[in-house]
């Protein structure tokens, strides 16, 4: 178990420096301006991190992206977190809000969050488990 584990936080570590790097390059390629998950998300789907053309627009449609499932992705989640959030929320301002990203998902579909999966901490998510077990006391405005 003990090498599983380890195993596990290394790919974890290099994980951790892809996500930089890739921010890193983003940012450098449009004069230093940072990005938050999201937004790194969707410019990840749209082309090269080093094209400085390449830019984030809550205006663009399927046809800017590279995989029309991410944009579809990106919809569903800007609207959960809009009903949570206020319809004025702007999901590129603002951190990923995990519980969403749990819900609109199903919870790890093939081991994977339903958007940025390399960029969140998995630590800090609750399972699919546990959100229903929360559910069960509470009521929730996102529907899993």
């Amino acid at each position: 178990m003990g090498t599983l584990l380890s195993i596990y936080l290394f790919i974890y570590s290099i994980s951790l420096r892809v996500i930089i790097l890739v921010f890193s390059l983003q940012s450098q390629a449009h004069d230093g301006q940072l990005i938050n998950e999201y937004e790194g998300y969707a410019l990840s789907h749209k082309g090269r991190a080093t094209d400085p053309d390449n830019v984030y627009s809550s205006a663009d449609g399927p046809e800017a992206y590279t995989n029309p499932n991410a944009y579809e992705k990106m919809v569903q989640y800007t609207e959960a977190a809009r009903m949570r959030h206020g319809p004025t929320y702007d999901p590129a301002q603002q951190p990923l809000d995990t519980d969403i990203l749990t819900r609109t998902g199903g919870g790890k579909q093939h081991g994977r969050y339903f958007i940025a999966h390399s960029a969140i901490n998995p630590a800090t998510v609750l399972t699919l488990r546990q959100v229903r077990r929360s559910d069960s006391t509470t009521s929730s405005d996102v529907p899993i």
